[in-house]
């Protein structure tokens, strides 16, 4: 339960109160602030952050143009499979 009020930062002062309470949450704080100080650094994962959501993005918007054009062959199979068999039972 620490950890999803941790990491949801319910408020600052729950924060405060689990790392007082749990010397590895105190931990963890004192590296995140010393991340958040690190501009560079910062920025870096940012950049990070926006490159895979990026990915994420792209790899569902091909998984859809896929989709779109397995249906459309599809569509054209069986139109091209009705016109086939109307064709020979026409010319029988």
């Amino acid at each position: 339960m620490r950890w999803i009020k941790y990491l949801t930062n319910s408020s600052p002062e729950e924060v405060m109160s689990i790392a007082q309470e749990d010397q590895i949450f105190a931990d963890i704080l004192e590296a995140e602030k010393m991340f958040v100080r690190n501009r560079e650094e910062m920025l870096k994962y940012e950049a990070r952050e926006r490159y895979e959501m990026d990915c994420a993005s792209l790899k569902s918007d091909g998984i859809e143009e896929g989709k779109q054009i397995g249906r459309e062959e599809g569509a054209k199979s069986k139109t091209i499979q009705v016109a086939k068999k109307n064709a020979k039972t026409r010319f029988r």
